[in-house]
């Protein structure tokens, strides 16, 4: 997603004068509150050509000294929501790989909701 777009989304979403670290995106304040929650294991979708891809590794990496388990699905080659664009913004044969992107970030969730949670959906 293209930075300029993004800081439009967050100026929308966020009550005037907010930052990044407002807690409607950023919900965690330090390592101690997070490591004190309860929580499922997480698994996190990052694009490679995302703009907010250093964004989401560093939530990731904060949970993880948290002591939290985190799983990570890397797209690579992909934007910011690729999974939500195929077959709207990309021509082919892009939108192919697009296309495979989303096939294998499928297949991670429900590998993923398998392992820990006990089901598996099978489409």
């Amino acid at each position: 997603m293209d930075p300029k777009l993004a800081d439009r989304f967050l100026a929308l979403a966020l009550p005037k004068g907010a930052t990044r670290d407002h807690p409607y995106i950023w919900p965690v304040r330090d390592d101690a509150a997070v490591a004190a929650l309860a929580m499922p294991p997480l698994l996190v979708s990052i694009a490679t050509l995302d703009s907010l891809r250093d964004r989401q590794v560093e939530y990731c990496n904060l949970m993880r000294r948290a002591g939290k388990h985190v799983e990570v699905a890397l797209s690579p080659g992909v934007d910011h929501m690729f999974y939500l664009m195929h077959g709207v913004a990309e021509p082919e044969p892009a939108g192919e790989d697009i296309a495979a992107r989303v096939a294998e970030l499928i297949d991670t969730i429900g590998g993923f909701v398998g392992r820990h949670h006990g089901c598996v959906a099978r489409l």
